[in-house]
């Protein structure tokens, strides 16, 4: 049975996401806000970086109580690194990178939080049960990303594609680090920042563990599955795997599954 985080131990965590929305009015725009709420009922800070120019919604994003700051450059990757620092910047034990639209996850992140608290883990991937009530493609397209991922880095037990992170400080800042590199190869800077660096927390005997969730997908987001997205979800998943699969060669990560 899960123990209650406590007050004093909620302090030590820090969630950390970011968001670029052109209107108030955006989907998911009114999910982030949602999620910050969310983050405030639950006792948890929140950092936002922002990357748009409506500054309605970021007085919306403020008045939630979160930390909201401006993106200093443009690019998803610099973003991501931008919020990771201003996480790690806070001294909290405890960093989560947390989608911005996620915010039902917001409840179960206890469960996901303790190992880190209690040295038992460097990252935790939360784990959904099932991916009931997302659009079918992307169903199709993250249990395949899945499948692909853990046949390169031999932890099939993981959920990659769901998005989350959490994180020691260590680990963090070895996600803050990336910057599109990888030895000779370079990958992109979109994406890839939350999937590069489990093949080095993996290089490195860092300790990742698999938490399952009840998580429910926002029904709003049911209606993101007309052409254009699953060929961003096409790329979006060729993209992660590619660079994955040329680290882990690169670093010589042991194979224990075949590819499938």
């Amino acid at each position: 049975m899960n123990v209650p985080l406590k007050e004093a131990d909620k302090n030590k965590v820090v969630l950390v996401t970011t968001t670029s929305s052109p209107s108030l009015d955006d989907i998911r725009a009114q999910l982030a806000i949602k999620t910050c709420l969310a983050a405030r009922e639950h006792g948890y800070r929140i950092i936002v970086v922002e990357g748009s120019p409506c500054l309605e919604f970021k007085m919306a994003l403020w008045r939630t109580g979160a930390t909201v700051t401006d993106q200093t450059e443009r690019g998803m990757g610099v973003s991501r690194r931008q919020t990771l620092k201003a996480g790690i910047a806070t001294e909290a034990e405890v960093i989560a990178w947390i989608e911005p639209e996620k915010h039902t996850l917001i409840p179960l992140l206890e469960p996901c939080i303790t190992p880190i608290l209690t040295k038992q883990a460097d990252v935790v991937i939360p784990h959904r049960q099932n991916l009931d009530g997302y659009p079918h493609y992307q169903q199709l397209s993250e249990r395949r990303g899945n499948r692909e991922l853990g046949n390169i880095t031999g932890r099939p037990d993981l959920d990659p594609f769901f998005g989350p992170r959490i994180m020691s400080r260590k680990a963090a800042s070895i996600m803050a680090g990336y910057t599109g590199q990888g030895g000779k190869n370079v990958y992109g800077d979109k994406w890839e920042i939350l999937f590069v660096p489990i093949v080095w927390f993996i290089k490195n005997d860092m300790r990742i563990e698999s938490v399952t969730v009840d998580y429910h997908h926002p029904p709003e987001q049911l209606a993101e599955d007309d052409a254009s997205m699953r060929t961003k979800r096409d790329e979006q998943r060729t993209c992660i795997v590619k660079a994955m699969d040329r680290e882990a060669k690169r670093l010589r990560i042991k194979r224990l599954f075949k590819h499938v």
